[in-house]
């Protein structure tokens, strides 16, 4: 069994070759068989899998770096990571779950998350429960904007821009741009790719 001191080291050097975008050393410092799970039942399995993903996400994120805030080695064979992840959204974007790649947006992206790394008696990382604030990501990126545009009038739908000589018809489709406060009070929790289903 690993020391906690050990356990810390390990993710360091994790989290070191992950902001120099090394995919293979990244997937050494797991075990054959690790698993990665984002609390909603997706998963990642193997490091072929999880070697694949970390890819993508360079590839949508090439500036993409992390930075641990705090770090915890709990008894007896784990570690919790508090982070902050920034990068430029300048890539199509395959979220696990998600058929469809999310393309470029060029926007920058700065959200909050959280790891609990299970590691094996030989000390390498065998499972890894992540939690990020995806309602960050999307809101920053303009996910949500893209795939919802504000609905257009037509002729044969009400205008909401009055013309002279017609008295303005009230709209029926009024935009929903504010976040509720139960949506607001429940973001910041949502799981790794979770993107926020339109109220």
């Amino acid at each position: 069994m690993t020391s906690p001191a050990d356990r810390v080291a390990h993710i360091r050097s994790l989290v070191g070759v992950f902001n120099r975008h090394d995919v293979a050393c990244s997937v050494e410092h797991l075990a054959a068989a690790a698993t990665w799970s984002r609390g909603d039942g997706t998963s990642l399995h193997g490091r072929d899998n999880l070697a694949a993903r970390l890819g993508d996400f360079f590839a949508a994120f090439p500036d993409a770096s992390l930075t641990p805030t705090h770090m915890l080695a709990i008894e007896p064979n784990a570690v919790v990571v508090e982070w902050v992840l920034e990068g430029t959204h300048l890539g199509e974007w395959r979220l696990p779950g998600r058929q469809e790649p999310i393309p470029s947006t060029g926007r920058a992206v700065r959200a909050v998350g959280a790891d609990l790394f299970g590691f094996n008696p030989a000390g390498e990382i065998e499972s890894d429960e992540a939690r990020i604030d995806v309602a960050t990501l999307v809101t920053q990126s303009a996910l949500y904007r893209a795939r919802h545009p504000r609905r257009r009038s037509s002729a044969n739908s009400p205008s909401i821009i009055p013309q002279r000589g017609v008295a303005k018809t009230p709209p029926v489709w009024p935009p929903t741009t504010h976040r509720t406060a139960r949506s607001a009070s429940t973001a910041a929790l949502r799981p790794w790719g979770a993107v926020p289903s339109p109220r």
